[in-house]
């Protein structure tokens, strides 16, 4: 694939989640409703143009799909019918600007036909019946775009889900404005300073949304548990009014913790320009603390809407040595681009477990799948969003851009997840820690990493030893021996853990079998001997 180019003049491919409309509210705001296809978060470079890099290719649209196998060639046109096709395309082009000029003069209200703004409602409608990741972005929604890689913005801290006509809160920033207000993922946004949402005011919405730092915005919300019963086209039975200050929004998109001596957890929460650095300074971190490499790692990838192509790759590298990591094929099903890990920065081997979900979207099923398929980790959580295809942004001579779908890419084994997704190994439920734990007066199931499964019929929450008045305590033998008290391990590996990462059904499952991993890989050695 063609090298970065940071610089205008130049495009840069981005692959992000589609469906969603980043809002980390106010970086991006003035979204149309066409920009529901993508988490925008990690599109743009600091940059006004993005290029074909980290996503697409510049080529547009359909691949050979799984399983074709020759295509049929087209017979080059005579002289004649190119002169004829020409001709009706600047028939169209002629009757395009009489009707513009024919507004323009006139039709009745003048203020309504300004020519700028019928030019730019021509431009969205031209891309609107193509595939929702193909938008025209208006000057201001692609300076908003561009803003967002730096990774600081003014808002709210929010990111933003459009369905149908309603807004959907998908993510809460930590430690931002919309949490210190109460805001919660799932909350439906009904107005924004007085004015309901709906599909035709979708801009208006969003960018009443931002706002100077300092400045207030009061958002009415319908609570996840209301949204269910909120009929479509009638006002919801119960609401309730958050005002929230803007305020300057920064944030990183990789947070790391160690779970324990020797293993680690790395969160990827966008594909911004520096994720793979990032990455790699963390690694580099707990290998000097476990003498050069680690036991484990948890790479988690859900929520991740995707961002730019080139740090997906970057990422995939710093685990693989060789081998193909992603295949983009374009409108020219006879050319493709392939990127290929190298050995150069790839860290030493360690037990590898990828957490995904639905929101885990583009560059992160580019990363999941590439690890998937070369049998480097095990890929845990639900089916992720299925999102398959490149776009490039291509600034435009009015200081707008052109968002297209250029290309689809493909694991290393060739699979296309488009509207398939990366299926895990191990399925894994989104349920709270504790949430299908046994309702047995045993309080240290609560503390236990140890993952809990709803009991099956017939066995409804069956008495232990341990819920028997009286029972006597145990310890293990290392620790009889040793004459300490003894705690279940994985208990008191947990209390270490940041708190926000101790309620996390998935990861803690992630974490025993990561364990499990290091374990059932290790030469086995008989007691005693």
């Amino acid at each position: 694939m063609p090298a970065l180019c940071p610089f205008p003049g130049s495009t840069r491919r981005l692959v992000s989640v589609a469906s969603t409309v980043v809002m980390v509210v106010s970086l991006q705001g003035a979204f149309s409703s066409a920009l529901t296809p993508f988490h925008n978060r990690a599109f743009a470079q600091s940059t006004p143009v993005i290029t074909p890099t980290a996503g697409p290719a510049p080529a547009a649209s359909s691949t050979p799909e799984a399983g074709s196998t020759s295509v049929k060639e087209k017979a080059e046109p005579t002289t004649a019918e190119v002169l004829e096709q020409q001709n009706k395309k600047f028939q169209s082009l002629e009757s395009f600007a009489r009707v513009l000029g024919l507004l323009e003069t006139s039709y009745v209200e003048e203020s309504a036909v300004q020519s700028e703004a019928l030019i730019e409602r021509a431009l969205k409608g031209m891309v609107a019946s193509l595939d929702p990741h193909t938008t025209y972005l208006p000057a201001s929604q692609l300076r908003d775009l561009t803003n967002d890689t730096s990774g600081k913005f003014g808002g709210i801290g929010v990111i933003l889900q459009q369905q149908d006509t309603k807004l959907e809160v998908v993510e809460v920033l930590e430690n931002s404005p919309a949490a210190r207000g109460g805001i919660i993922g799932g909350d439906i946004i009904f107005a924004v300073d007085g004015l309901e949402v709906n599909q035709k005011n979708m801009d208006e919405v969003l960018n009443r949304m931002r706002g100077l730092p300092g400045s207030s915005v009061t958002l009415e919300l319908v609570a996840p548990s209301d949204a269910a019963k909120w009929e479509a086209g009638k006002k919801p039975g119960r609401t309730r009014k958050v005002n929230v200050t803007r305020e300057v929004i920064r944030t990183s998109s990789v947070t790391h913790a160690r779970l324990s001596p020797g293993y680690a957890y790395v969160k990827v929460s966008v594909f911004q320009e520096d994720v793979s650095e990032q990455v790699d300074k963390a690694l580099r971190l707990y290998e000097a603390e476990n003498g050069g490499k680690l036991d484990g790692l948890i790479l988690d990838l859900r929520g991740n809407p995707g961002g730019l192509l080139d740090q997906a790759v970057r990422l995939s590298d710093l685990f693989l040595d060789s081998g193909i990591i992603v295949s983009t094929i374009g409108r020219d099903r006879a050319k493709q681009e392939v990127e290929y890990a190298t050995k150069r920065n790839t860290h030493p081997y360690m037990p590898l477990v990828v957490l995904v979900n639905e929101g885990s979207a583009s560059a992160s099923e580019i990363v999941a799948g590439a690890l998937q398929d070369h049998n480097r980790a095990l890929v845990v959580g639900s089916t992720s969003f299925g999102k398959g295809s490149v776009q490039s942004i291509v600034q435009l001579p009015n200081g707008a851009g052109l968002k297209m779908t250029i290309a689809r890419y493909y694991t290393p084994k060739g699979r296309s997840i488009q509207a398939k997704g990366i299926v895990p190994d191990i399925p894994i439920p989104t349920a709270p820690a504790g949430s299908m734990a046994s309702t047995g007066s045993n309080a240290a199931a609560k503390d236990s990493i140890t993952p809990t499964l709803a009991p099956s019929r017939g066995e409804r929450n069956p008495r232990k030893e341990a819920d028997l008045e009286g029972h006597i305590d145990a310890a293990d033998l290392d620790a009889v021996k040793g004459g300490a008290a003894a705690r279940d391990g994985f208990s008191a590996e947990l209390e270490k853990w940041p708190s926000g990462l101790r309620s996390d059904n998935q990861l803690r499952i992630a974490y025993t079998y990561l364990r499990s991993w290091a374990r059932f890989s290790a030469p086995r050695t008989l007691p005693g001997r």
